[in-house]
């Protein structure tokens, strides 16, 4: 009887394991990829529009005003009001 017991309890212990590393390495990879969409929108984007400014500027191509910047956290549920001031992003 004790080996049914470790026969069916060792597998499924280490299918459990198995499945929370799947799960911290699905829940760190989102993480990674939020918090890399929000530097490339809040940092990186400015100075992309900036310099493409200056190109067609160079160029004698005339633009309209780059679009606003405004990062929006689909995760949080509630009103924009609810939000921190720094996290809003214009």
């Amino acid at each position: 009887m004790t080996t049914l017991w470790i026969a069916v309890f060792v597998p499924a212990l280490v299918q459990f394991a198995l499945f929370l590393r799947w799960l911290h390495r699905r829940v760190r990879d989102d993480e990674i990829q939020r918090a890399f969409v929000r530097d490339l929108a809040c940092s990186h984007l400015p100075h992309l529009y900036n310099a493409l400014r200056h190109i067609a500027d160079e160029m004698g191509i005339h633009l309209s005003d780059p679009p606003p910047l405004r990062f929006i956290d689909s995760s949080q549920i509630g009103d924009v009001r609810d939000a921190n001031p720094r996290d809003r992003g214009w």
